[in-house]
Order: structure tokens, then C-alpha cells, then sequence
């Protein structure tokens, strides 16, 4: 069990074994949402989320918060957590 808006994919969807990476992931969720102000997704349920963080990459940060201007080095390193 865990919150949506922070699982994992292999956590999302149920059946396949969890080990470190999983908790790189929703460290990269909680990097994301600390840098941009925002979660990686928006949806309106908790199978939402579940089912954006098993299927869509997350937005770029100047996609998601383009009022803000962070360094392309630290994006890359969010985003590489927050690979499938």
C-alpha cells in the first residue's frame, strides 16, 4: 500500500517485486513536487495517479512550471529517477 501520487510503477501495479529503485522513483516524485510546486501528474482519483505513473512520462520542468528556472542538470537527474 502507499499513496498514489508517490508510488512507483512497479508499486502501481501491483504484482512485480519492489526493491530500491521503487523508492528512488517516489524520492524523484518528492524532488519534482519540492523544485516545480507541483506533482509530476494531475488526475482526479487515486487510479489516476496510479495509472500516470505506470504509463506517462512526467512533463518537463519547464512544461510543468514555466515560471520557474532550474538548472538543466537537476531536471535531468529528476527525471532520470522518475523513469519507467
Amino acid at each position: 500500500v502507499g499513496t498514489p501520487e508517490y508510488m512507483s510503477p512497479e508499486q502501481a501495479s501491483g504484482g512485480q517485486k519492489i526493491d530500491a529503485r521503487s523508492d528512488l522513483y517516489s524520492l524523484g516524485v518528492v524532488a519534482y513536487e519540492m523544485l516545480t510546486g507541483k506533482l509530476p501528474f494531475d488526475a482526479d482519483s487515486p487510479v489516476g495517479f496510479i495509472g500516470k505513473h505506470i504509463i506517462e512520462p512526467p512533463l518537463t520542468f519547464a512544461e510543468r512550471a514555466p515560471e520557474r528556472s532550474l538548472p538543466a542538470d537537476l531536471e535531468r537527474f529528476v527525471l532520470r529517477a522518475l523513469e519507467k
